[in-house]
């Protein structure tokens, strides 16, 4: 029990949201409040109680929509209980196959300003176009593009950092990083 705290302080790296809801309701709210990196695999949501079909539950059978407008607000509570972040890397579900993921996937990234205006550093597995896409992203003092293709086959890859309009330096560098070993 009195090394609890000192565990919640290390970085959490979850491989799905799923792991991520379970982790916080199994968690106590002061050890919650003691994270400060988290790094979570997004995944695509379970779509199969869309898939039953019974006559005697037609009207309960939720649809997709309906699915992940729940998993947002999964994601709008999971947010809520983790207030000290100060690092959060998003990596994407490695293939966008419906709207509604990506849908979901830019909503997340858009919530993430909002509920944590202090964060220090958001990392993404994307491309740095999400600036423009997720125009929330800006307000963030710093944002780091990592190429979505790191992990998968490794070698050297391209670390985009971008600064918000408010910082002292509104140029974008762009650093190349020889990766070895990326665990995603």
């Amino acid at each position: 029990m009195e090394v609890q705290p000192l565990l919640y302080q290390r970085p959490v790296k979850l491989s799905s949201q799923t792991k991520l809801f379970d982790w916080i309701r199994r968690s106590r709210g002061s050890n919650l409040k003691q994270v400060r990196h988290i790094s979570l695999q997004l995944t695509d949501i379970d779509m199969t109680p869309s898939l039953v079909f019974d006559r005697a539950q037609a009207q309960r059978t939720p649809s997709a929509w309906s699915m992940y407008e729940d998993e947002l607000s999964r994601f709008d509570a999971a947010l809520r209980s983790l207030p000290s972040l100060t690092e959060i890397t998003i990596v994407p579900p490695r293939t966008m196959h419906s709207q509604l993921l990506r849908g979901m996937y830019l909503s997340l990234l858009a919530l993430i300003p909002r509920l944590h205006p202090g964060l220090k550093l958001l990392v993404i597995h994307d491309e740095e176009a999400m600036l423009d896409v997720v125009t929330a992203l800006r307000g963030l003092p710093k944002v780091i593009f990592k190429d979505p293709q790191v992990g998968r086959g490794g070698g050297e890859t391209k670390i985009k950092k971008s600064t918000s309009p408010h910082s002292r330096s509104p140029r974008r560098k762009l650093v190349k990083v020889k990766v070895e070993g990326d665990e995603w």
